[in-house]
């Protein structure tokens, strides 16, 4: 099958609505860093396709602890039960937030996380306003489309009639400063905005999410300052 077929063949069977194509490859194998299409052409990922396998690809010691799972017990469910596995990860989790006391939700995605994180802290004060940030992404769920800035995002919230409740701050983009400062002159002039703008709203705010590297709006660290 050419890569034209295969190509097309996809946006038969696949809605484009839970796909963003950025690379016209068709990966059969990978390791370590490198991945491999189905031409044997090699390619370097840089982005860890997606940044959900940062650890590489089919790194043997994972590989290997992955199928002495796999042969002992594939699934069951901790929601229901009880099962090892999950309450070591848990555990492992807990430690590395440092959270005294810290509970554990798992989940599916990035999206299911943000979801998760917003509408508990909703809930938590029932306060009325969310701070976000120009160009940010959070997901794809509603809480998570709701807090991103990302055009596409802010399009299907229009349409879903939930505009309003999130304000947008300006990212902290010391390359590009969207305030028109230099490094040097600008003594963080970003975050007496946040503190403004929560004043100017009479504290009714339940909470600020922000990407530490913003990654839609264009792979933007946030200075350790901020």
């Amino acid at each position: 099958m050419s890569l034209d077929t295969f190509i097309e063949e996809y946006h038969r069977v696949f809605s484009r609505s839970s796909r963003t194509e950025y690379v016209p490859a068709v990966i059969k194998e990978a390791y370590n860093s490198v991945v491999i299409d189905v031409y044997g052409r090699k390619y370097i990922d840089f982005s860890s396709s997606a940044s959900v396998v940062n650890t590489g690809y089919n790194n043997p010691k994972i590989l290997g602890a992955v199928e002495k799972q796999l042969r002992r017990l594939i699934h069951y469910t901790h929601i229901y039960g009880f099962n090892e596995p999950a309450l070591k990860l848990a555990r492992k989790l807990i430690s590395i937030t440092g959270v005294v006391d810290g509970k554990v939700i798992l989940g599916l995605s990035g999206s299911d996380a943000n979801e998760g994180a917003l509408f508990l802290s909703k809930a938590y004060n029932r306060r009325t306003y969310l701070l976000s940030y120009v160009n940010s992404f959070h997901g794809c769920t509603l809480m998570a489309a709701k807090a991103s800035g990302i055009d596409l995002s802010r399009r299907v919230v229009r349409l879903l009639g939930e505009e309003g409740k999130t304000i947008f701050l300006p990212y902290p983009d010391c390359y590009r400063c969207p305030l028109g400062y230099t490094w040097s002159s600008c003594r963080l002039r970003c975050v007496e905005i946040v503190k403004e703008k929560i004043e100017e709203l009479n504290g009714d705010v339940y909470g600020l999410i922000i990407e530490p590297i913003q990654g839609d709006g264009g792979i933007i660290p946030a200075p350790e300052e901020y």
